[in-house]
């Protein structure tokens, strides 16, 4: 695989990890929304939606900087590498999936910019030997 491949599975890589976050917020959100309605205890009733309401959107809000990421990666933002390479590093901490999409980004990183430092070598050192 060439680094667009790598840049392309990164990309997805991400946007697929947001998604899987996604879940698990949209199943606290319904399970404790559902069981504080039906609860006979009123304070239950007015507690759970409001954890299921919160812990749901603190995980959307993590599930954000991976959207946007992939997105930057796909669409080959300048920024999208570095943003990837950002969240891939906080991401890490989440074994075993945030882990391997962490390691992948410092791996894609790395050998993005050491293609383009390389190449650049390359050009340069074509357009002196070409000079002279």
């Amino acid at each position: 695989m060439d680094i667009e491949q790598h840049l392309r599975a990164l990309g997805i890589a991400h946007i697929i990890y947001s998604c899987l976050l996604i879940i698990p917020a949209a199943i606290v959100f319904g399970v404790l929304t559902t069981v504080g309605i039906f609860a006979d205890d009123p304070d239950v009733a007015k507690i759970l939606p409001l954890v299921g309401t919160l812990v749901g959107a603190f995980l959307l809000v993590l599930a954000i900087p991976g959207f946007i990421a992939g997105y930057g990666v796909l669409t080959k933002k300048k920024w999208g590498l570095s943003v990837a390479l950002v969240v891939g590093l906080l991401n890490i901490l989440c074994f075993p999936f945030g882990t391997a999409i962490g390691g992948y980004s410092l791996w894609v990183f790395t050998k993005s910019n050491e293609q383009a430092r390389h190449g650049g070598q390359a050009e340069s050192s074509q357009t002196t030997h070409s000079s002279n």
